[in-house]
């Protein structure tokens, strides 16, 4: 599996431990800009993205994902704290980001 995370930087480590078997190739994006580019030649089976990134949000960033490859999926990683964004509906899943490798692993794939 390719997975695209693109990285606030806050929950990097958590899913470079979960994502870390030998199935799945991980690309790490900085942010909105890089996510962008990345995706001119990369077409990844899985997006994740945590909501606040350092050029920008999660939902700003599915928005311009959704215009170049709609039907890419995209997984947002949500702080507990975080409002609910006015359109859910353009990712794949919403996970309130657990603290555990094994729970956030779980809870993308299933």
């Amino acid at each position: 599996m390719k997975i695209l995370f693109v990285s606030g930087g806050s929950y990097e480590r958590l899913v470079k431990e979960a994502f870390r078997d030998p199935e799945t190739r991980l690309t790490i994006s900085e942010g909105y800009s890089d996510c962008l580019f990345l995706l001119q030649t990369f077409t990844p089976d899985l997006i994740i993205t945590n909501d606040l990134l350092p050029d920008s949000t999660g939902y700003d960033l599915v928005k311009s994902i959704k215009e170049i490859k709609n039907d890419l999926s995209v997984v947002l990683l949500r702080d507990s704290t975080t409002e609910k964004a006015l359109d859910d509906s353009l990712f794949s899943k919403i996970i309130n980001m657990p603290t555990d490798p094994i729970a956030l692993k779980k809870a993308i794939c299933m």
